[in-house]
């Protein structure tokens, strides 16, 4: 077997477990658009983590409080029910009525 054989092999392989074949198999992980991130594929939504739902446009798990707007300055996002995102105020502070977290006043 020559030795470009073996290099191109080798380079398939690694592109395949790269990029997954997400048309024959399950959860294998594809690149995602963002250098350096890699993405979880998917089919449904059990196929992602609890907290993440499955984008039925891209089948990529998606963390609806990744694409929502920022909770703001002393605001923490959870997601509830995977695509319901929810913003709380950090311990101490409370929400205004401008839906801001300000600090709570003694």
């Amino acid at each position: 077997m020559s030795k470009n054989f073996s290099k191109y092999f080798f380079l398939i392989v690694f592109l395949f477990f790269i990029f997954g074949c997400e048309d024959e198999f399950d959860g294998l992980w594809s690149v995602g658009s963002d250098f350096g991130r890699v993405e979880e594929s998917c089919l449904v939504d059990t196929d992602c983590s609890y907290d993440n739902y499955c984008d039925v446009d891209t089948n990529i798990c998606v963390n609806s409080c990744e694409i929502v707007e920022n909770c703001g300055e002393h605001g923490t996002c959870l997601v509830k029910d995977r695509k319901t995102p929810e913003c709380s105020c950090n311990e101490g502070y409370v929400e205004d009525k401008f839906y801001k977290c300000v600090l709570v006043e003694d």
